[in-house]
């Protein structure tokens, strides 16, 4: 097991966050030169640190008036020694991927502005998911004093049990992605993304029309690079785009890997040496978008016929050669998430109403303009 502590120190932490944050700015600046000519709704991802002051979704999760949703016991307040800091832990119950990896630099700055102390749990890389290793952390935390955890629960007895035992203390809970079952007429609120299966129908429309434009003259399949990972959202994405790249009949084909990026361009190459006749290549992740990335240059730099890119992935933790390349995707942004963590920690913390579901939307972009070949008439020179 891991622990780190420290005061969350904003924007520019020190060690592996400060430098993470710093990154992150010079990467959102990419960002906004390589989307300038992107059409996303009106929505242009803020630099790192400017979230906490925007929208989260389309209504108001957060309120200070007693309704319907989610509080944790108000004595979380009382937990700490007066004058002191705020002490929030993020329990994890698996080593951290890129994603969470970001998400730890992305709540260590957020909870630095509310200025809240920060400290982290998590398994060490290759240690197994144990739910008595995730129960004693959060006992442990709750012994501690501490006034808000984050945790990533399992949805097994001794979790459940040690979730609502910290509750009963007065510790401020709020679940990651997945929900435990209510209890005694309680539940612990958790955060979640949103709006997957319009994000994903919006971006196989895009794919689609954009594949129109190229009128081939030998049409191919779409491809859809899978994730087979432990992630309670990539079925969904994948659900989103094929369903209606189905419903509009094009031929399509789902590629499942597992692992990381050079797993998917390896499946991914497998697959076009059988047969290259591809038009559309989706991901659901950002992994295996980074995959479908290395093919998608590879054939352009060797003069292949073009193949339209795209998929769900997070801008934050990825190149911006990565995005610039798709021609849609839905944005799983860790900073809006991170935001929408803090919000609501500490107004559970400080005894306010929560609804049960803090809902991040994932967001659609596309680009403006697509490169199209001209369509040679029979008989006519080339220019």
């Amino acid at each position: 097991m891991k622990t780190s502590v420290g005061r969350a120190s904003g924007p520019r932490g020190s060690g592996v966050g400060g430098f993470a944050s710093g990154s992150t700015a010079v990467l959102v600046a990419f960002l906004v030169a390589a989307f300038s000519g992107c059409d996303s709704g009106s929505f242009v991802p803020p630099p790192p640190g400017r979230e906490s002051s925007g929208p989260i979704g389309p209504g108001k999760a957060l309120t200070d008036k007693a309704g319907p949703g989610s509080a944790m016991p108000s004595v979380a307040e009382a937990r700490r020694p007066r004058g002191s800091a705020p002490v929030v832990e993020l329990i994890l119950g698996q080593p951290a991927d890129t994603d969470r990896q970001y998400l730890i630099v992305a709540l260590r700055r957020e909870l630095g502005v509310m200025r809240m102390v920060f400290r982290i749990d998590e398994p060490q890389a290759g240690q197994a998911v144990s739910p008595a290793r995730l129960a004693s952390a959060i006992r442990s935390a709750a012994g501690r004093g501490i006034s808000g955890l984050l945790v990533e629960p399992l949805d097994v007895p001794a979790v459940v049990d040690a979730l609502y035992e910290a509750a009963g203390q007065g510790v401020a809970i709020l679940l990651l992605d997945r929900a435990v079952p209510p209890r005694d007429g309680r539940s612990i609120p958790r955060v979640q993304y949103q709006a997957i299966a319009d994000v994903g129908e919006q971006i196989a429309s895009e794919v689609l029309e954009a594949d129109r434009s190229f009128h081939r003259t030998r049409p191919g399949r779409a491809i859809i690079l899978h994730h087979r990972v432990d992630d309670p959202y990539v079925e969904r994405c994948l659900a989103a785009m094929r369903d209606p790249l189905k419903a509009a009949g094009k031929p399509l084909q789902v590629l499942d890997f597992e692992g990381g990026s050079t797993q998917a361009t390896e499946v991914l190459d497998r697959a076009l040496e059988a047969d290259p006749n591809i038009d559309i290549l989706l991901a659901d992740d950002g992994y295996g978008m980074a995959g479908g990335r290395t093919v998608y240059l590879e054939w352009t730099r060797a003069a292949r016929p073009e193949f339209i890119f795209g998929g769900f992935a997070p801008y934050d933790n990825r190149s911006p050669e990565l995005l610039s390349h798709a021609q849609a995707f839905g944005n799983r942004s860790v900073d809006r998430y991170a935001t929408g963590a803090v919000r609501a920690i500490r107004s559970l913390i400080d005894g306010k109403k929560v609804d049960d579901v803090i809902g991040v939307p994932m967001t659609f972009h596309r680009r403006k303009k697509l490169f199209v070949p001209a369509v040679q008439k029979p008989g006519e020179a080339t220019k």
